[in-house]
């Protein structure tokens, strides 16, 4: 059977099975009962109660995006006394989008947008006294992890836009 049939036998039952899908839909939508509700929009676009929960390398910590304040924040305790944890960041805009543990075991390494204008900062917090440090932060750039290394803890590895906003730059931090 050449190529083009077969394309062509698909296409007719992608066609058909769209066709029985709204038809299905539409036969649904007019026998709707008055106990049928929709999802809540809170339910499917709200933050979500854990997410990226990462263990420190040496195993001593747990971490995890929760939100505080409304917005996501990274909350990091021990695994062995889950009611203990408390925030490390206190990021009351847009909220954290991804970190990462440093090879150091007390270091958490996180970006930030700037006032949500896609300039990206990186960030590095103590998980012990909550200090946080500036590691990159320029206008109209924006900062991204790129890599790391158990064999250079003190180090890691960023891209920045900083020569040319089309391209970035790697440079070890």
């Amino acid at each position: 059977m050449s190529y083009r049939i077969q394309r062509l036998k698909l296409y007719i039952c992608l066609l058909t099975s769209f066709w029985l899908l709204a038809a299905d839909v539409s036969i649904g939508s007019n026998n709707m009962n008055a106990s049928d509700t929709l999802i809540p929009r809170t339910v499917l676009f709200s933050d979500p109660a854990h997410t990226q929960v990462r263990l420190s390398p040496n195993g001593d910590y747990l971490s995890y995006l929760s939100p505080f304040q409304g917005v996501l924040n990274i909350w990091v305790g021990h695994p062995n006394n889950p009611t203990a944890f408390k925030p490390v960041t206190d990021n009351s805009k847009r909220g954290i989008a991804s970190y990462l543990w440093a090879y150091t075991n007390k270091h958490i390494v996180y970006v930030d947008d700037a006032e949500g204008s896609e300039n990206w900062r990186i960030y590095r917090v103590d998980v012990v006294s909550g200090k946080k440090l500036t590691l990159a932060s320029f206008d109209k750039v924006q900062a991204r992890l790129l890599a790391r290394s158990k064999d250079y803890p003190e180090e890691m590895l960023i891209e920045l836009n900083q020569r040319r906003s089309d391209f970035f730059d790697v440079y070890r931090l």
